[in-house]
């Protein structure tokens, strides 16, 4: 497949988020040791590259190839083997306030409602308020849960599990939300619907200083569908094969999926994977 030519032919938008970085992937390399063997095993390998303020960053490659453990670094539970990423200009040290980590499993307290269970985060940063549990009740009718506020896990769909999730994760107003596949073990149709809410509530107005994202996903689809930018990562060890800017129109609607627009940038994102361990591209952005 023929990458120059389907680069030319793509549309040109205006560039959405800010010229100030907010994080950075400085030559980052990670890796572990094997508790059976004692082989050191590199997941991810010199990543550099930055993520300017509002930007939504999707990271895709195959299964296995180290975008989980780079996200993990990004939310301090991993450590970093050389390099450094930094939030805001400070280096990562452990886990912050001003990250939000959402999983591929809800990982609800069965024995609490949808409203505590979303408390629960301002509850561990000791910030219950009057204001913060209205925020909470704001979120929960944004997701489309303010039904089913009184509700127990065991009483939810795989996809409204999700959405208290979200509202879980956004309800501390965190400056970078980070989401490991959330929407993977859903079937295709909660799936979609999951990716077209996940726009609406981005695109919001009343979710603070939430503007940043970072979404693992292996599915190119909806990688287009939701991102600013789309980073694809090699085989592991993770390298960047290729960073690209998804230059389609906000709002974004489900029948945006079927523009020659919205195809051509899935073909290019396909096309980098197939390339499997090629040589890391320079974009044409200032920010890598």
């Amino acid at each position: 497949m023929e990458i120059r030519g389907l680069e030319e032919s793509l549309p040109e938008a205006p560039l959405s988020g800010s010229d100030t970085v907010y994080v950075e992937s400085d030559h980052v390399s990670i890796g572990y040791r094997s508790k059976r063997t004692g082989i050191y095993k590199p997941a991810c390998s010199d990543l550099n590259f930055n993520i300017k303020r509002g930007e939504f960053v999707v990271i895709i490659g195959s299964s296995g190839c180290g975008k989980t453990t780079f996200l993990e670094a990004v939310a301090g539970l991993v450590p970093v083997t050389r390099g450094e990423i930094r939030i805001g200009g400070h280096a990562i040290k452990g886990p912050g306030k001003e990250r939000s980590l959402v999983f591929q499993s809800p990982s609800l307290f069965p024995w609490r409602n949808v409203r505590d269970n979303v408390l629960f985060s301002l509850q561990a940063q000791r910030n219950l308020t009057p204001e913060t549990k209205a925020r909470a009740e704001d979120l929960i009718a944004l997701v489309g849960l303010k039904d089913v506020m009184e509700s127990y896990p065991h009483e939810l769909s795989g996809g409204m599990k999700q959405r208290v999730n979200l509202a879980r994760a956004l309800v501390t107003q965190p400056q970078l939300l980070l989401l490991d596949e959330p929407f993977g073990a859903l079937d295709a149709q909660t799936r979609e619907m999951m990716q077209h809410e996940l726009v609406r509530i981005w695109q919001a107005a009343d979710l603070g200083e939430a503007r940043n994202a970072i979404f693992i996903t292996h599915d190119v689809e909806e990688a287009v569908f939701l991102a600013d930018r789309i980073l694809v990562f090699s085989k592991s060890p993770a390298s960047l094969a290729a960073d690209i800017r998804v230059e389609l129109p906000r709002p974004r609607l489900p029948a945006h999926k079927r523009s020659p627009e919205f195809l051509k940038f899935q073909d290019l994102v396909l096309s980098y994977l197939y390339q499997g361990d090629s040589n890391p591209r320079e974009s044409a952005e200032d920010s890598r």
